[in-house]
């Protein structure tokens, strides 16, 4: 019974389209529309997490804070995270339902220095400053939890009006 339930809550998942990610892993977008009607509907902010393959930084930044994320029920129910990678051409539908690819939608939003973390609602507007580089290793964790708490926070104050 039990394999049962959980085959069903796969099978929906996979039919839904949405874009789950592996256990420990941060998983890349493909549709940011889709990714910001889940926003809406549970109420909680996009981390949106800017990288290139080859940016050690954004490697410390993923393995370090990311991932520990996707594992920790409490922080996923605070936040939707989805990486953009600025040097792909994987095609992306991005918040405005248009096609594009990762880089197209990183030059659209100014990204030019990895790794960058935006904080948004689910139509794509930042709420919280974002957080550009890597800094201090020591602190990133807070700044990291800061930025989604004020983004959360936002968010609620906004559907109270």
């Amino acid at each position: 019974m039990r394999y049962r339930a959980r085959y069903a809550a796969l099978l929906c998942l996979a039919l839904s389209g949405a874009e789950p990610a592996l256990s420990g892993q941060l998983h890349l977008a493909t549709d940011l529309n889709q990714t910001g009607a889940l926003s809406e509907t549970r109420g909680i902010p996009i981390v949106l997490f800017f990288s290139t393959a080859d940016c050690e930084y954004c490697e410390a930044v993923r393995t370090e804070f990311l991932n520990h994320i996707t594992t920790d029920t409490d922080k996923t129910e605070r936040a939707l995270l989805r990486e953009i990678r600025l040097d792909s051409v994987d095609q992306l539908v991005g918040f405005d339902r248009q096609q594009t690819t990762h880089a197209g939608f990183a030059d659209r939003r100014g990204i030019e220095l990895v790794p960058t973390i935006q904080f948004t609602d689910g139509r794509g507007t930042e709420l919280e400053d974002q957080i550009v580089g890597l800094g201090t290793l020591g602190f990133y964790g807070a700044y990291l939890d800061r930025g989604i708490d004020r983004a959360l926070d936002k968010l609620r104050n906004q559907i109270k009006d």
